[in-house]
């Protein structure tokens, strides 16, 4: 809190000597959104693009700010407004992604994902949006490239379960269950915290249970599910399951 007393005292300053300091004002603006009070922020990012309306870190900010507030559709104006002023901006093609997310318009996010991602290739969020588009327009095999991606530089486990759900809606079991035990056998995965255990183990009950739902092969199932008790050995989700299979089973 003292860093933001800070910052305001120094950016109220700057404004007592030019009222048309810019800078001042976006600083104010910053301030009060990282406090989260976004109505102050957004008046003051206001003032400068009032003096400066191709203003790149404030139409972002700003943009930033109507999302956080869900206003989603002036936070469309804004961030194309900046891919109008430059068109290889990653963050406002990201942005402008997420907003189409929030839309429910994945489709249209696509190709600005695939514009951050190509702007800037280490950008893990942007990879990651991007594969969570194309798997919510069942482009299942796209997403594949982008998910190994991510785990190429950092092995997080809620991902790997992605990839897992992907390989099984594609049919691919086998590079399901070897990812599996790559989430087991990883030294660097936060898989010895029981909390973390429980947690892969009901994901891997839920893609188990789907599966079951679709019809899926139920040696293929059960085997999820013994994959499952590794992370847990208590887990009850995963011995109803297999009960359930037990007394009707999909195809055998």
């Amino acid at each position: 809190m003292k860093e933001f007393d800070k910052a305001l005292k120094h950016a109220k300053l700057a404004l007592s000597f030019n009222t048309r300091d810019i800078h001042a004002y976006t600083c104010l603006g910053s301030v009060y959104f990282s406090k989260g009070e976004i109505d102050q922020a957004l008046e003051y990012f206001q003032k400068t693009l009032s003096i400066n309306p191709n203003d790149i870190t404030t139409l972002q900010l700003k943009a930033k700010a109507l999302g956080s507030k869900k206003q989603f559709v002036e936070a469309t104006v804004l961030y194309k407004r900046i891919l109008e002023l430059e068109e290889n901006n990653s963050e406002a093609n990201m942005g402008l992604a997420a907003v189409y997310i929030n839309l429910e318009r994945d489709k249209d996010a696509i190709p600005l994902l695939e514009k951050a991602v190509k702007i800037d290739p280490e950008d893990l969020q942007a990879r990651q949006l991007l594969a969570n588009s194309y798997v919510a327009n069942n482009r299942f095999e796209e997403s594949i490239p982008e998910l190994n991606f991510i785990l190429s530089r950092s092995f997080e486990p809620d991902v790997a379960l992605s990839l897992v759900t992907v390989y099984f809606v594609l049919g691919k079991t086998e590079e399901g269950f070897k990812l599996i035990d790559s989430v087991k056998s990883a030294k660097y995965a936060v898989t010895e915290e029981r909390v973390e255990n429980s947690k892969i183990c009901s994901e891997l009950v839920s893609l188990a249970s789907e599966l079951h739902r679709g019809g899926h092969d139920v040696v293929v199932v059960n085997r999820l599910i013994a994959k499952a008790l590794l992370f847990d050995k208590n887990s009850r989700e995963a011995y109803e399951l297999r009960e359930k299979l037990r007394g009707n089973p999909t195809r055998s």
